[in-house]
């Protein structure tokens, strides 16, 4: 089991705030569901039957 630190999770957060125009980070996440849907979305992600599953809070 891997464990993240907030180290981690502020550098990833950093590549992505620089990267979002280079590369279609967006193409990689479908569908997206609203929030309201998270269990929708988690047995989706379980199913393996999307490469990623988003979930919207604004939705």
């Amino acid at each position: 089991m891997q464990h993240y630190t907030g180290d981690d999770l502020r550098e990833a957060v950093e590549y992505l705030r620089g990267a979002w125009g280079r590369h279609p980070f967006e193409d990689l996440v479908d569908p997206v569901l609203p929030l309201a849907a998270a269990d929708e979305a988690l047995a989706l992600a379980a199913a393996g039957g999307a490469f990623r599953v988003g979930v919207d809070p604004r939705r």
